[in-house]
């Protein structure tokens, strides 16, 4: 399941959360991030990295376990089964063209029966 969220990046991210299922009992909801960009995983806050960190610099010694792992970033999410970035596109005729080669980009769209989104946006899933 993917969800939008607003979150406080000078606060260390979740990693998870616990919820009540169906029956009553607890369930443990991981947390996965999509574009990241530069995070810290001795904190657990974005912005900077593990050599910028203050708290790092203030541990007497580092063991180098981290509280945060790699397994919080989330898959890249594939467009017509390739792996595109909307930095890298070529021009033609005038027209940019996605360097993976569809002529037209949805990102974070998966493939499948429309559905309308906020605001009336209409998307495939």
């Amino acid at each position: 399941m993917r969800v939008r969220v607003k979150i406080d990046v000078r606060q260390p991210l979740k990693k998870d959360t616990k919820v009540k299922n169906k029956e009553g009992g607890w369930s443990t909801i991981n947390f996965k991030y999509e574009k990241l960009g530069v995070f810290c995983f001795v904190c657990g806050i974005m912005g900077h990295a593990e050599n910028k960190c203050e708290i790092r610099y203030a541990m007497e010694q580092d063991d180098g376990r981290r509280e945060w792992s790699a397994e919080i970033r989330a898959e890249l999410r594939r467009q017509g089964g390739r792996l595109t970035s909307r930095w890298l596109r070529e021009e033609r005729g005038g027209r940019d063209i996605p360097a993976g080669g569809d002529t037209e980009a949805h990102p974070n769209i998966p493939a499948g029966n429309s559905s309308r989104g906020p605001q009336g946006l209409t998307w495939q899933q």
